[in-house]
């Protein structure tokens, strides 16, 4: 049994038939093809920082625990419990290309992180506790999607007409 799990290719040939004979994991078939389109698993699999795991042939890689939470998702799963669940389906996880699941806790262990938040002089700070090789990831993400305030009031602007005489 091998001891690293990825997401695999499913080799299953699809089909379209009429909806009366519908189950509830074409959703999740749909989602998986769509992020195969969008090239999704191989995006996470290239971002190196998405991986905590120190011995990286052991355990799940990213693309499988995030696989794992939007199959979940897709059959209406609400917690982690749900997203853990999915390993009782032994066919799903053949038709998605997943060889096994991941359980709760270890579910719980890759999701993105510990979080301190304080206010002080009327303003919220969240202190975010990242492993070390992943603190350039995150600097870069946060500089991008919340850029800091300027400290103190912007310079006054010269008037123009007094400088030119």
């Amino acid at each position: 049994m091998p001891l690293l799990f990825r997401k695999k290719r499913s080799n299953v040939d699809l089909t379209l038939q009429d909806a009366r004979t519908a189950t509830a994991h074409g959703g999740q078939l749909i989602v998986d093809a769509l992020a195969k389109d969008f090239g999704l698993w191989e995006k996470i699999r290239a971002c190196c920082c998405m991986d905590p795991r120190k011995d990286k042939s052991r355990g799940f890689s990213p693309e499988a625990i995030v696989a794992q939470i939007l199959f979940s998702f897709c059959s209406a799963g609400i917690s982690l419990a749900d997203a853990g669940r999915l390993s009782e389906d032994k066919a799903l996880g053949q038709l998605l290309g997943m060889e096994r699941w991941a359980d709760e806790s270890t579910l719980r262990e890759w999701l993105t992180v510990p979080v301190k938040i304080g206010n002080h002089a009327h303003r919220s700070r969240a202190r975010i506790f990242i492993p070390k090789a992943a603190m350039r990831w995150w600097r870069l993400f946060l500089a991008d999607h919340y850029p800091k305030r300027k400290p103190g009031r912007p310079p006054k602007e010269p008037d123009l007409d007094l400088v030119a005489n």
